[in-house]
């Protein structure tokens, strides 16, 4: 097998701004994972049970067609998932995840529940049914090179009212060039995958002479009108607190008004503690 070169890392910003599919996550344990990183990902071709190939359909009828389904659900290819617990179920007990971006710009999606509907599109897209019954393996190669030949990638979506067969998993023919871990070291400033940390910010409250809270306008208009108003001032209880950035978008100009003076983004942030909050502007947070 032609060796490949080691695993490329980008940023989250980098993933983020190239518009590269995911986050996505590949379920395995910490020795084949610390392998994968070292010498990047490869692709084994052969039966359920084989070196490398611990999972895959057992070489069987599948369900009422009386044809043996493909060695894998979209044939030979790199596995990824964009349910983190998926993953983690295929990682036999290992914690150790790495996130990855991929760039599959020809994605085919599917969702199909029944086994009929799924061996339809097999067949359709080049798995014969009577090769598959003498040689599983070489009907495999032929339903992967069909599919890789009209795809960068496949992603089976497995959504229904339960989940459908494995679940979500998305399979990519050729990793070479297209699949990038994400090192979050590589995040810096207020990049997506960057620790902040939160700035206090004073904020002006008013209050109308019934004590309910009203808006800066509403008290400008009381002032006006010659009426009394009370304006106390609140501390952000949670400055100090670090949190991850998630996402970045541009504050428009008809949410200027909401936002801080000199704000000009708004920020999806993951805090330690408080949740996810996906309205924080750049005044609010500073590099952790």
């Amino acid at each position: 097998m032609k060796p490949n070169p080691p695993l490329p890392f980008i940023s989250p910003q980098a993933a983020h701004d190239r518009g590269l599919f995911g986050p996505v996550y590949h379920g395995t344990t910490s020795d084949n994972l610390a392998e994968i990183v070292r010498d990047g990902f490869k692709i084994f071709e052969g039966e359920r049970g084989m070196t490398q190939i611990s999972n895959g359909y057992p070489n069987e009828p599948y369900g009422l067609t009386g044809i043996p389904a493909p060695v894998h659900h979209l044939g030979y290819g790199i596995y990824f998932t964009t349910v983190r617990a998926i993953a983690q179920r295929f990682a036999h007990g290992s914690s150790k995840l790495i996130q990855f971006f991929l760039d599959v710009p020809r994605v085919e999606q599917i969702n199909f529940a029944s086994p009929r509907r799924m061996m339809e599109w097999w067949i359709t897209h080049g798995y014969a049914p009577i090769l598959a019954k003498v040689d599983r393996i070489s009907a495999t190669k032929v339903l992967t090179r069909t599919l890789a030949a009209k795809f960068d990638a496949v992603w089976f979506l497995g959504k229904g009212l339960h989940q459908l067969l494995d679940g979500d998993q998305i399979c990519v023919y050729n990793p070479v060039g297209r699949v990038f871990a994400v090192d979050p070291r590589q995040a810096k400033g207020l990049e997506i995958g960057a620790r902040v940390r939160r700035v206090a910010i004073a904020e002006r409250h008013y209050f109308a002479p019934d004590g309910a809270e009203i808006s800066f306008e509403q008290a400008i208009a009381l002032r006006d009108a010659g009426r009394d108003f009370s304006m106390q001032w609140s501390i952000d209880p949670f400055n100090g607190v670090t949190g991850i950035i998630q996402n970045i978008r541009p504050i428009g100009p008809e949410h200027t008004k909401y936002a801080p003076p000199g704000a000009t983004q708004y920020f999806v942030v993951r805090w330690t503690k408080g949740g996810t909050d996906h309205n924080v502007t750049d005044p609010e947070i500073m590099p952790a």
